[in-house]
């Protein structure tokens, strides 16, 4: 029974060294897309920034910037959702927010607060959809906020404030 134990041992061990191997090279080629992925959107963002400059006015100017973003954003990150409505959600309240914007309705801080809090309330929702939902993994939720680090954010410093528009 010994020497039949060390002969499954002596072939499975083959099998597992190559199992290992190829779920290395497997997450080594999705560190490289998402490598790519990043890349890919921070090009277009600047993009984006290079087409509609922060620092220039005009009409419809914030609701240009965020129809780039939104877009890039729509391309990009949207697929990786588990929930794409929410991210519908928070790509249609900062078109919204941009209108209001332009209109002169809201100043550029209130308008990034109001979409900060839109935020919080969809990350609550994801939460809540998370937990209720047995087929989303706790690893499959942190390698979501992994690739939305990764890809990035609208969002960038000026000056002293947050802006996301």
């Amino acid at each position: 029974m010994g020497t039949n134990a060390g002969t499954v041992r002596r072939a499975v061990l083959p099998l597992i060294a190559a199992a290992l191997a190829l779920a290395a090279c497997a997450q080594d080629r999705q560190h490289d897309r998402m490598a790519e992925l990043r890349h890919q959107v921070e090009t277009e963002k600047q993009d984006c920034d290079n087409l509609y400059p922060r620092n220039v006015a005009g009409p419809e100017h914030y609701s240009q910037r965020v129809r780039c973003f939104n877009d890039v954003e729509t391309r990009f990150m949207r697929p990786l959702e588990p929930f794409p409505d929410l991210a519908d959600q928070r790509l249609a309240a900062r078109k919204a927010l941009a209108a209001d914007l332009d209109a002169g309705r809201l100043t550029e801080a209130q308008a990034n607060l109001r979409l900060a809090q839109k935020k919080v309330q969809i990350e609550a929702e994801e939460r809540r959809r998370t937990q209720a939902t047995s087929s989303i993994s706790a690893e499959a939720t942190a390698a979501l906020v992994q690739q939305r680090t990764a890809l990035g954010t609208t969002c960038s410093q000026v000056d002293a404030a947050l802006s996301c528009f």
